[in-house]
């Protein structure tokens, strides 16, 4: 079987001077305001922006956090994931005025998990989870995320789970290098060093014959995810 993920890169889009001005619909000041790489492409800085969108959920919107958490990937619940929350204050990063977020759920999903391993497991190296002659930690039991959801598609539950147990072979293969991947700043230098360190399990974690389709943002939001999961709970 062949696993082919398409998704969509966020999309950032400062609101017209003409339209609005600049600030007008944002309740209060972004809790986190990102640096964008010198000569960041739009791919790119769609990347930061969720990235910066997430860091701020995680710092001022726990709420809104845990409830995103508790939707399943799969299924079409995840549209009223913010419903009830004030989440106008993530809206503003890295000087855009008004920003439009369109973003599949999973990418989302993947750069909050980020954002938690940044804030929960800076001083946790994964190597610590794989120690020379110890035993891996038992996986988590990712069927169970989605057993509530009706009616779904045995090939997107296939898709769901088997995306999680690769992501895992690559985070117990690589667990130092995920480590530095997901502390690094989006789309700087220290990133991509990683990325290319982690590449060589990415590639063997794959059965023979199979392919992978998967943007950079969705993949590293997998491994946060499997790596922040793998873990247990944070250690204060």
């Amino acid at each position: 079987m062949r696993i082919l993920v398409l998704l969509a890169f966020v999309c950032a889009v400062p609101a017209a001077a003409q339209d609005s001005p600049s600030g007008s619909l944002i309740k209060n000041r972004a809790a986190v305001v990102g640096e964008a790489p010198p000569g960041a492409n739009p791919q790119l800085r769609a990347r930061q922006v969720t990235d910066d969108f997430a860091k701020c959920l995680v710092v001022s919107r726990q709420r809104a956090v845990d409830r995103l958490l508790t939707i399943p990937a799969v299924g079409t619940a995840q549209g009223d994931w913010a419903k009830g929350f004030d989440i106008d204050s993530c809206l503003a990063p890295a000087g855009y005025g008004v920003v439009k977020l369109r973003m599949p759920f999973p990418v989302l999903r993947g750069a909050v998990f980020r954002a938690l391993y940044v804030r929960d497991r800076r001083g946790q190296p994964l190597g610590n989870l794989s120690a020379t002659g110890g035993s891996p930690p038992p996986l988590p039991d990712w069927s169970a995320d989605i057993a509530s959801v009706a009616n779904v598609d045995p090939a997107e539950t296939q898709t769901y789970i088997g995306l999680r147990n690769f992501a895992a072979c690559v985070v117990l293969a690589k667990p130092l290098e995920v480590h530095d991947l997901l502390l690094a700043k989006t789309g700087f230098a220290p990133e991509n060093a990683a990325l290319a360190l982690v590449t060589p399990a990415i590639a063997g974690c794959l059965p023979t014959g199979e392919t992978l389709r998967i943007n950079k943002q969705v993949m590293i939001g997998l491994l946060a995810e499997t790596a922040y999961r793998l873990g247990g709970q944070p250690t204060p």
